[in-house]
């Protein structure tokens, strides 16, 4: 038992030196976001009076409506690695252009879910829970822009390949555009799986 608990330990270090670079760096950055949202929750939940609730408040639909655009998003980037592998060229390019789209939609569904808040009496000068709630979604909302932005890189680079047979045979043969995709996916995801961390812990402050 004792030798399978040390191989077990020793396959998982050897897999974490083994990986990319790069792939160790996204890790590694996920890992420092996820810690930062961490604390700027206990610090809401710390301002939040326990009369933060406003009579006959209503959550903001708009939330529920881009937590449900960025699901579909991190959905149509789901099965990136497989569709590489098989070297559909053309459904990366429609998916990604799927989730690109998706995200604009999710970013103008945010700022209209901020002036529910407002009109709800959740304003970002007034109480500091209040300012807090402002803060924590508009920095999810800039880290997600950030992957949008190179989601976009990504999308122009494919569709110009898609268009060349010589390209296109160069894409699904270099390992880098691989890792690429790989990390977008994984980046992707993450910002989906955070705002609904989110999404649900404020749902349940109000």
């Amino acid at each position: 038992m004792i030798h399978k608990g040390i191989k077990k330990k020793e396959n998982v270090w050897t897999r974490i030196v083994a990986m990319h670079p790069y792939k160790t760096f996204l890790l590694v950055a996920i890992l420092g976001i996820a810690i930062l949202f961490l604390f700027l929750l206990v610090a809401f939940q710390l301002t939040k009076p326990p009369t933060f609730g406003v009579t006959n408040f209503k959550f903001p639909k708009a939330f529920v409506l881009s937590t449900i655009v960025l699901l579909l998003s991190s959905f149509a980037l789901g099965n990136m690695m497989t569709l590489y592998k098989r070297d559909q060229i053309q459904t990366i390019r429609n998916k990604l252009l799927i989730a690109f789209v998706l995200g604009m939609l999710f970013c103008v569904l945010q700022f209209i879910g901020w002036r529910e808040l407002s009109q709800n009496g959740i304003r970002f000068q007034g109480l500091v829970s209040g300012s807090y709630l402002y803060l924590i979604s508009g920095l999810h909302l800039a880290h997600l822009i950030g992957g949008m932005l190179i989601l976009y890189i990504e999308l122009i680079m494919v569709w110009q390949k898609s268009k060349d047979a010589v390209k296109c045979l160069i894409y699904f043969t270099d390992p880098y555009q691989k890792l690429k995709l790989e990390l977008l996916r994984i980046y992707w995801h993450f910002m989906d799986a955070l705002w609904l961390v989110l999404f649900f812990y404020f749902l349940f402050s109000f």
